[in-house]
């Protein structure tokens, strides 16, 4: 999405890789996701400001920092701005709600070609004012076959045709990839009763799979999420079997939608 935007972008993998690469070299805007390894996003938060204090009026005016995480729990945003951030993006996020934030903390951010077909309907963006709708209960829904949510496929292949060409086919092997090892740490979590286990991979895998669309899986993992954050898990294996069944269908259909995109070109 950034790179469509015209946006250079550089990734730290954790909190205490992004506040080294701060230290030497000026960013406009810092995405922070909130649960790393190494350091966390209110960890990595807090070294940031205080580094700001240190250096006074004499460096570059306080730099916006954006949360970003998969919860969407009340009072996490306020969490996140207690920690010194300015501003909160809860994934799965849609382009439109991105722009608005990049608008609101970067003066010089033009409008783009992404910026602009942004600011057409969007299947799952609401007006100003009004609630987005929840997802179609078909897509949740355990008495029906339905894998992926087409909304979330729509978005991603508007990005394609927006300047991104092949992004589909890339998404669908990082998430197959990495969910596949995801799963095996998830099962050898459930077995130990490791309830941090649990609740972190619990959580990335909830983020990833909403990212494609699996919303099944994003549904189990954010019940697991809670339930591990709440106490032990006594039924986790059952959850860890549900959703790699769940898994083996989403492949299929990725597969289905691969196929399809090839036939049609």
């Amino acid at each position: 999405m950034l790179a469509l935007m015209d946006c250079t972008v550089d990734i730290a993998g954790n909190g205490q890789e992004a506040i080294d690469r701060l230290a030497q070299q000026a960013y406009d805007v810092v995405l922070m996701d909130c649960q790393m390894p190494v350091m966390d996003g209110f960890q990595a938060t807090a070294v940031i400001r205080t580094r700001e204090c240190a250096a006074g009026s004499q460096n570059a005016p306080r730099l916006p920092i954006v949360a970003v995480t998969a919860h969407a729990l009340r009072g996490d945003r306020e969490r996140c701005l207690e920690a010194g951030m300015d501003d909160y993006l809860c994934k799965p996020f849609v382009r439109e709600e991105l722009v608005t934030v990049l608008k609101r903390w970067l003066s010089a951010f033009e409008r783009t070609r992404d910026d602009e077909a942004a600011s057409e309907p969007d299947i799952d963006t609401a007006p100003v004012g009004e609630t987005r709708p929840a997802a179609p209960a078909a897509v949740i829904s355990d008495n029906l076959p339905v894998a992926l949510d087409m909304a979330v496929l729509e978005s991603i292949r508007r990005m394609e045709r927006n300047g991104s060409p092949g992004l589909m086919a890339r998404l669908a092997d990082l998430y197959q990839g990495n969910t596949a090892t995801l799963l095996e740490q998830l099962r050898g979590a459930a077995k130990l009763g490791e309830r941090e286990g649990l609740r972190t991979v619990a959580h990335t895998l909830k983020s990833s799979s909403a990212n494609v669309g699996a919303m099944r899986i994003q549904s189990l993992c954010k019940e697991l999420e809670t339930m591990a954050r709440a106490g032990p898990v006594p039924d986790a294996m059952a959850y860890v079997v549900a959703i790699e069944q769940e898994f083996a269908l989403v492949q299929v259909a990725l597969r289905g939608q691969l196929a399809q995109e090839h036939e049609g070109r």
